[in-house]
């Protein structure tokens, strides 16, 4: 099937899941919280400062169900724009992830504590292919993979630790700090065209046919309501 036609195909069916959920086709319902990301790696175009996280349930299983766990970071670069907003770097990370043959899989998780993710993809960025990680810093959390038992957790504390990873080599990248939990819940990520200069994903095909479900995705929401006066 040609690429052109791929990637259609894609656009559609995610708009088509998206008007039958009312929402996301995926990770539909997340928790966002608001941080501060403390980066003491040099190793990627991160920087220190104000953060947002959603964490969220793949296929939106209820209540504390098993699913697969998906983390989006909106991370600080350190650069400005032509106008001299900040930039920053969108992050789409899921798992718990587990080697299947030669190939990392996400796959279904019952529980919050002791969490990993990680991107599934890499990108690459000075020459070098690499992968970022995330383990949840919470205090233990019961109720099986419950949103709002999460919630409450983080309530008395909790954060990321951030790795970067090639191959087998791991490199410490920082922390990020969740200090407000349950803020805007519409938050709109995008790991595919929100990043630095000069990072890329890896295969480039595979970034395209995520950019296309990503704009399916959001085609396929309905529009927010209007307010009309009286």
């Amino acid at each position: 099937m040609p690429a052109t036609s791929t990637s259609s195909l894609v656009e559609k069916t995610f708009a088509t899941v998206a008007g039958l959920r009312h929402g996301r086709a995926v990770h539909r319902h997340g928790l966002v919280c608001a941080g501060d990301a403390t980066i003491e790696a040099e190793q990627l175009p991160l920087a220190s400062g104000p953060t947002v996280v959603r964490i969220s349930k793949g296929l939106g299983t209820p209540a504390g169900l098993p699913d697969l766990v998906g983390v989006a970071l909106r991370l600080p670069t350190g650069d400005t724009d032509a106008v001299g907003e900040p930039r920053h770097w969108d992050l789409l990370l899921s798992g718990p992830v587990r080697r299947i043959g030669v190939v990392d899989v996400p796959t279904p998780t019952a529980t919050w504590n002791d969490l990993e993710v990680s991107t599934i993809s890499p990108f690459a960025w000075n020459g070098e292919h690499w992968t970022v990680s995330a383990r949840l810093l919470a205090p233990h959390v019961l109720g099986g993979l419950d949103l709002a038992s999460l919630a409450d957790a983080l309530q008395a504390g909790g954060g990321l630790s951030l790795e970067a990873r090639q191959t087998d080599h791991r490199t410490p990248l920082g922390f990020v700090d969740l200090t407000r939990v349950g803020v805007d819940p519409d938050v709109a990520f995008d790991p595919v065209d929100t990043m630095p200069s000069g990072v890329e994903q890896v295969p480039a095909w595979l970034g395209s046919l995520r950019r296309n479900a990503y704009r399916g995705s959001r085609r396929g929401r309905p529009a927010p309501p209007t307010s009309r006066s009286a």
